[in-house]
């Protein structure tokens, strides 16, 4: 059964074992205080006692009558370039017996929290956040063209336009009395801010306002460009230079994700399984 995603990234923390090993743990409290299916954990340590390696790992009974396996792994390694310097990989794999879980992806705890406790997570050189950058300004806009159009980059960018005005005109969550809308979504913030922990790991997220975007789509050009109060995705190799690699960045009008404060997350999470799944299935064919 091929991943249902796997994330794996570079951890400059001391010992990155240790990290990987107390938030597992206390991830593992947590799932079984909760009301869920039968849970099954595992754990491996490397016999040296300078943990130079950890594995844990959980198996989850779904109510569905499915399962879902999480393992994560962490490896430790030293630099004798650099006085001897830890740094890390760690990677989570997910495995899901259903594979209607592939139709939205949605960053689970172990993941976000593996990356807020660590120290300058990354992917390359893409740094792993769990929270937005906020990016103003000319000068922002051209930073964001130069950041977009790297070839060196690795993860997808999705960049969320911020037009305060539009937004309250076009803002019509649905109201539960029996679930209150939290504050931090009632504005375009939190709304990044909810769509940046929901991707942590897969993608980045940057929300700009009305002059970073005007400049932005100055260097771009007209088929990169980001529409005004628009929500667009940027895959890696993105290239303005050739128009039909447009369409692999596929891009919402504010009509269709001001709305609701669950429309961007559900459209970045819907793209970001649909490039797991094709990812893994390549993997396999291979």
């Amino acid at each position: 059964m091929p991943p249902l995603f796997t994330v794996s990234w570079t951890d400059d923390s001391d010992n990155v074992c240790a990290l990987v090993e107390d938030t597992f743990e206390e991830w593992i409290t947590m799932k079984s205080q909760a009301p869920s299916g039968l849970l099954r954990p595992f754990r491996q340590n490397s016999p040296s006692s300078e943990r130079r390696y950890f594995a844990a790992g959980l198996t989850e009974t779904l109510r569905n009558g499915g399962s879902q396996t999480t393992k994560v792994t962490a490896i430790r390694s030293l630099d004798p370039l650099a006085n001897g310097s830890a740094s890390g990989q760690i990677t989570v794999d997910v495995h899901n017996s259903n594979q209607d879980a592939h139709a939205q992806f949605r960053s689970p705890w172990l993941i976000r929290q593996l990356i807020a406790r660590g120290v300058r997570p990354r992917v390359a050189e893409d740094l792993l956040m769990v929270s937005p950058t906020i990016m103003r300004g000319a000068d922002a806009g051209e930073a964001l063209a130069e950041q977009v159009t790297s070839f060196e980059r690795r993860l997808p960018i999705v960049v969320m336009s911020s037009v305060p005005d539009l937004f309250q005109r076009l803002f019509r969550p649905y109201s539960n009395p029996l679930i209150p809308l939290r504050r931090d979504h009632r504005t375009l913030a939190g709304i990044a801010a909810g769509t940046a922990r929901s991707c942590a790991g897969l993608a980045t997220v940057v929300l700009v306002d009305e002059p970073c975007r005007v400049v932005f789509n100055e260097a771009v050009g007209p088929y990169f460009d980001l529409a005004l109060g628009g929500l667009r995705v940027f895959r890696p190799d993105a290239d303005p230079a050739v128009v039909n690699d447009a369409g692999r960045h596929p891009q919402r009008r504010a009509e269709s994700w001001y709305t609701h404060p669950t429309a961007a997350p559900a459209f970045v999470g819907r793209l970001l399984a649909s490039d797991a799944v094709s990812a893994a299935r390549a993997a396999v064919a291979v």
